[in-house]
């Protein structure tokens, strides 16, 4: 790897005139950027830890560099350098993206710097017309009100994170990822739930692992004791609806759940999954939430969710309170959101209010 370090030096002493070398040379840190996110995607941490390390010198000299770096270095979990990563890349006149500043606020943020990582935010919304980039400055500060805590984590698995009021709360909402979300992906109804008063625990798989690594025996375990005394909402939509009743039950919690499905089951299974395994039992064998879930789905859309409906959750929960939205597409929430009524219909459903759509 002694190239890299020469290949540094040489940036240094080629004149300003020497374009076609100058250019050869851009395509030699271009590679070494194909090389670390090859390392990081292979999961061979070691060789990421290396190429980053002799990598750092470039990150000012090429973007891609820059970013790859901080990326290997997310990976590694050595935020703090990861942040000094993103910094540099961010410091590149041309071609940085909104995309760029955020996850350089995420490194800040996960190094210990909340209020230099919504700092940070703010002046890339000076830069941005994101949304993306509003809406993180929020939920960043959303957390200065809040302790969080790790309550799992399982590398490549889950992680079940508690997002805890520093004012008492008397109601706690566990929710659930989609199957598309992952480790890193913004909570589900965060900072919404938080917002609203209550505490928050968001259990998250990794991206397509369907929360099979995660077993109600140690879900109970890490999640009893911030639930005590508490009222417990469990709330998801489509694989994290299936989490919210899959798991739910078992801390008797109030279940919210739109268009609950788990691909992996034999009755809606799908064969691009076809090499997880099924680890989860059948809902019905599980236990029980003592309280009627509330199912929004539409009848019209997916057949899979009507089968995984009568097929797996009814049987186990007659009582529910099923709400058909004919014409709302498996995203039944998005639907609701976009007719201004999803956080007032969640709102009263957790209070026991009245509530209809």
């Amino acid at each position: 790897m002694l190239h890299l370090h020469l290949l540094s030096l040489a940036y240094l002493i080629v004149p300003a005139q020497a374009y076609p070398l100058r250019t050869a040379l851009m395509e030699r840190t271009r590679k070494v950027a194909f090389q670390i996110k090859g390392a990081r995607e292979r999961g061979d941490l070691a060789r990421t830890a290396a190429l980053s390390r002799v990598a750092r010198p470039l990150c000012g000299k090429c973007l891609d560099v820059a970013r790859e770096v901080a990326k290997a270095e997310s990976a590694l979990g050595n935020w703090g350098a990861s942040a000094r990563a993103w910094k540099v890349a961010c410091s590149h006149a041309h071609d940085v993206s909104y995309k760029d500043w955020i996850q350089f606020a995420i490194a800040l943020n996960n190094s210990g710097n909340l209020e230099a990582a919504i700092a940070t935010l703010e002046r890339a919304e000076k830069k941005f017309a994101a949304h993306e980039v509003k809406k993180r400055r929020k939920e960043f500060s959303a957390l200065r009100r809040l302790d969080v805590r790790t309550l799992a984590h399982r590398d490549a698995c889950h992680s079940v994170i508690y997002y805890k009021q520093k004012e008492p709360a008397d109601t706690v909402v566990l929710t659930f990822g989609t199957v598309s979300s992952g480790l890193g992906s913004t909570p589900f109804a965060y900072p919404f739930l938080v917002d609203s008063g209550f505490d928050h625990i968001h259990v998250a798989q990794e991206k397509h692992t369907f929360y099979q690594s995660l077993s109600l025996s140690e879900f109970v375990t890490v999640v009893s004791d911030a639930c005590r005394g508490k009222r417990v909402i469990a709330y998801g939509s489509s694989l994290g609806g299936y989490g919210a009743i899959y798991f739910g039950g078992a801390v008797d919690a109030q279940i919210i759940a739109a268009s609950p499905v788990n691909y992996l089951d034999k009755v809606i299974f799908r064969k691009r999954w076809a090499k997880i395994p099924m680890l989860h039992g059948i809902i019905a064998e599980n236990p029980i939430s003592s309280k009627a879930p509330v199912i929004f789905y539409d009848p019209l859309d997916d057949e899979r969710d009507r089968i995984y409906l009568s097929s797996r959750v009814l049987p186990a929960y007659p009582n529910a309170v099923v709400v058909p939205l004919p014409g709302a597409g498996h995203e039944v929430f998005r639907e609701l959101q976009k007719r201004g009524i999803l956080k007032r219909t969640i709102l009263a459903i957790i209070a026991g209010d009245p509530w209809d759509v």
